[in-house]
């Protein structure tokens, strides 16, 4: 976990606030006349000391709170490079309509982060939610990986808008079924927002029947998964299918030797 500002151009107005706070402090007090002298007497008790420079302390402490929050701190994960050249990954989108309308210029984001995680994989597929293909033509087999073919696919993505029912399950069972072999290991990331299916626990219990342990003990396919609150952005939406889609990628990831990332914004 590390931590940056968004905007760290913006930390530059800090100089500002020091000269203003330099000025205040040592700028000549503005001259009072009184006719009693007893009365400034009794002035000069009430402000000497730091009370006298509070006002100023805290103008300058707001001032360097405003500044900073318009910096936007933030923290963020390092990405950290995966050298594996046996790995085959296999995405699944959810291409629906609160995806496509509310978060897809970070689900482009992700996905790119996600195959720049992996500089070299020995294929590579894209289907969304449903099970349906990105390229007709690479049907049931890999997508060769290389760079060209990279750049096609982020740029396919950005229009990509196949019919989807927000449930990964289809996906996910297709992806295990067509490319998953006891001998040969891939790995699973699934985008998405909601599951509108019926059942958790029938989700679980399928999963668990297709991707079966082998000699080793491990399973053939890791499921990794990423989650878009789209629900809090979408009018109307109620958040019910959001929190089982996460309820379900928890454990769908957890039995799965995966990881679940629950994003809290659906901006890039």
């Amino acid at each position: 976990m590390m931590f940056r500002f968004a905007y760290p151009m913006l930390l530059v107005l800090l100089t500002g606030v020091v000269g203003y706070l330099v000025f205040e402090f040592f700028k000549k007090p503005v001259a009072i006349t009184h006719s009693m002298t007893s009365r400034l007497a009794e002035l000069a008790d009430k402000g000497s000391g730091i009370w006298q420079r509070l006002p100023l302390i805290l103008r300058t402490v707001c001032l360097i709170l405003l500044v900073l929050t318009a910096a936007r701190p933030q923290f963020y994960n390092v990405s950290r490079e995966i050298r594996s050249p046996g790995v085959d990954i296999v995405m699944c989108i959810d291409t629906s309509g609160s995806m496509f309308h509310y978060a897809w210029p970070a689900v482009v984001e992700k996905m790119t982060q996600v195959l720049d995680t992996y500089p070299k994989v020995k294929g590579m597929q894209v289907m969304n939610d449903m099970g349906q293909y990105m390229y007709s033509q690479y049907v049931g087999k890999w997508i060769p990986d290389t760079p060209g073919r990279r750049k096609a696919v982020i740029a396919r993505l950005r229009s990509w808008n196949a019919f989807s029912n927000s449930s990964p399950v289809e996906g996910i069972t297709r992806a295990i079924r067509t490319f998953a072999t006891p001998d040969h290991r891939i790995s699973i990331y699934v985008f998405g927002d909601e599951f509108t299916g019926s059942s958790v626990d029938e989700v679980v219990r399928t999963v668990d029947g297709l991707n079966t342990s082998g000699r080793d003990g491990e399973r053939k396919v890791r499921i990794h998964a990423i989650g878009f609150p789209t629900v809090f952005s979408a009018p109307g939406a109620g958040e019910q299918t959001g929190v089982r889609f996460a309820t379900l990628m928890r454990i769908l990831c957890r039995r799965n030797n995966g990881t679940f990332v629950g994003l809290n914004s659906t901006s890039p």
